[in-house]
């Protein structure tokens, strides 16, 4: 399956927001010193996530387009339901095993979510 070029468009997007909006938040966590290894790890790993599911969330989209009607459906449900399941569960085994910073590894994957939403509020109608 060739990648659409909106896939790559609105990926580019999000890592560039996701990097920003990361960025803003390791300073905030400078600012209150509580900057530590722990923070940066669990920032990235929050970040790496974010982007991925978002990456495999277009990824899915994109095959259910172009699959039938029928299956567009379930197509969608078992790629959400899985990613779901992958990112609870390397999100628990990095907080429980290496004990990384709760608040720098999950605000990271609210962050796609602002990022979709100032896009939708920038956007010409013609895009």
């Amino acid at each position: 399956m060739k990648l659409d070029p909106v896939v790559k468009k609105e990926t580019c997007f999000l890592v560039v927001g996701e990097c920003i909006l990361t960025a803003l938040m390791l300073a905030v966590f400078l600012l209150l010193r509580k900057c530590d290894l722990l923070v940066l790890i669990g920032s990235l790993v929050g970040t790496l996530l974010a982007i991925a599911n978002f990456f495999v969330m277009c990824l899915t989209i994109q095959k259910a387009v172009h699959s039938e009607e029928k299956d567009r459906a379930k197509i969608v449900r078992a790629s959400h339901s899985t990613r779901l399941m992958l990112i609870a569960l390397v999100i628990i085994l990095c907080l429980a095993v290496f004990k990384l910073n709760v608040f720098a590894t999950l605000i990271p994957l609210l962050f796609p979510t602002i990022i979709q939403f100032v896009r939708g509020l920038t956007m010409k109608n013609d895009e």
